[in-house]
């Protein structure tokens, strides 16, 4: 929580996040054996490359590469012993 003051008048202002952070999200993943494909467009690939590498067991592929072929490398990573949801 952040609290503002100015005198003559005195703001308070509360600031919370209502989102986890990237540190966290890493962490969830990991404990739950977890990969993430980041399929971007090709303008956002090096914002994405930068987050992915901060998160273990991630990767990025613009879309212009073969999906299915992202998906069967991934795959092949856990071993087959993944499910899959349709």
């Amino acid at each position: 929580m952040l609290y503002f003051s100015y005198a003559p008048f005195t703001v308070t202002r509360v600031v919370f996040q209502d989102y986890p952070s990237v540190g966290h999200v890493g962490q969830i993943l990991k404990e739950n054996r977890m990969n993430v494909i980041f399929a971007v467009t090709k303008n956002k690939r090096e914002f994405y490359g930068k987050l992915s590498s901060l998160i273990e067991g991630s990767e990025v592929r613009t879309l212009d590469s073969a999906v299915t072929e992202l998906v069967r490398d991934n795959y092949k990573v856990c071993g087959g012993r993944c499910p899959v949801y349709k």
